[in-house]
C-alpha cells in the first residue's frame, strides 16, 4: 500500500562473458606439432598458440598479424577481438555480442586461407605506432579462383595488452580501399574490392 508497486521477483539477466560465448563455438584449432597456418615454418605450438591461448602478448605488431591470420583461420573470434584497438571501427564494447557476430559471418569458413606473407615493419608517428604490409592468398574450399590481396594495416600499442590492430588500406585488382574493418577479413575485403572496381568500371562505360 505504499504505491511503489509489488516488488519484482524475477532477478536480472546475468551478460555471458566473451570467454563464455565463445566456449559453445566450434574451432579449427590443429594439433600443437602442426605447422601454423602464418606460414612461419614454425609448429602451432611453437609459434601462435601461446598467443591463442594468452600466455603471451604480441611483442611486435608483425606478430599480432600473423597471430590474426591465424585465428581466422582456426576461427579464434576472441583472439581477434583482443587484438583490436578501440580505435578501430569494428570495435564494440560489448565483447560478447561482438563474438557472436564474427561467428556467425565473419570467419569465412568457405575459404582455407594459403599464403600470408609480411614484409618489414614500418615504424609510425611514434614508438607506439607501426605499419606492416602483407599479401596472403585464400583458396575457395568448394573450388574457384585463389584471392589474392595486398593489405598495408596499421597497429597499435597499448601497455597491457601490446600491439592491436588499428587500420588497413587493402588493394585488390589494382585498387586501394580504405578499410576500417576486420583487419585481414580478406574474403568480405576482397568482396569489397570487387564491387568497387565494378562500380567504377560501370560508371566510366556510361561516360563512354
Amino acid at each position: 500500500g505504499r504505491g511503489f508497486g509489488a516488488a519484482s521477483s524475477t532477478p536480472p539477466v546475468r551478460q555471458k562473458t566473451l570467454d563464455e560465448v565463445v566456449a559453445s563455438f566450434e574451432t579449427c584449432v590443429p594439433v600443437a606439432d602442426a605447422l601454423c597456418a602464418c606460414c612461419s615454418g614454425l609448429t602451432y605450438a611453437t609459434c601462435c598458440q601461446p598467443y591463442h591461448l594468452r600466455e603471451r602478448m604480441p611483442e611486435t605488431a608483425t606478430r599480432t598479424l600473423r597471430t590474426r591470420f591465424t585465428a581466422f583461420a582456426y576461427r579464434l573470434p576472441a583472439h581477434l577481438i583482443r587484438t583490436t584497438h578501440p580505435s578501430c571501427s569494428d570495435w564494440d564494447d560489448d565483447q560478447a555480442r561482438w563474438a557472436r557476430r564474427l561467428h556467425r559471418e565473419g570467419m569465412f569458413d568457405g575459404y582455407h586461407f594459403e599464403t600470408l606473407e609480411a614484409e618489414p615493419e614500418e615504424a609510425g608517428s611514434d614508438h607506439d605506432e607501426a605499419f606492416v604490409s602483407f599479401r596472403a592468398t585464400l583458396v575457395p574450399r568448394e573450388g574457384g579462383a585463389p584471392q589474392r590481396f595486398v593489405e598495408r594495416s596499421q597497429f597499435l600499442r597499448d601497455d597491457e595488452a601490446g600491439w592491436l590492430y588499428a587500420h588497413g588500406d587493402i588493394r585488390s585488382d589494382d585498387s586501394w580501399i580504405d578499410v576500417q574493418g576486420d583487419g585481414g577479413a580478406a574474403a568480405q575485403l576482397l568482396e569489397s574490392a570487387r564491387k568497387s572496381v565494378s562500380a567504377q568500371e560501370a560508371q566510366e562505360g556510361t561516360a563512354g
